[in-house]
């Protein structure tokens, strides 16, 4: 596939989203108990822009103190 603009990769990573290798990442994690977290990255690169995305699932814990700083 030659994929040459940045809309083009877009497309492509939507593709990837609805396909079902991530739907049965999504149902993984829901079964765990966790989140699927998704990141799409855009970046320069010596050939051109490079697209890459990478899922996870993680549980996400919440610590109920802030420190504030000034």
């Amino acid at each position: 596939m030659n994929i040459s603009t940045v809309e083009e990769a877009l497309e492509e990573m939507a593709n990837e989203l609805q396909g079902k290798r991530m739907a049965g990442l999504a149902r993984q994690a829901l079964t765990k108990g966790a989140d699927l977290q998704v990141m799409l990255v855009i970046r320069p690169a010596k050939q051109g822009a490079v697209v890459s995305m990478e899922a996870r699932d993680c549980v996400v814990e919440r610590f109920g103190s802030f420190i504030r700083l000034r």
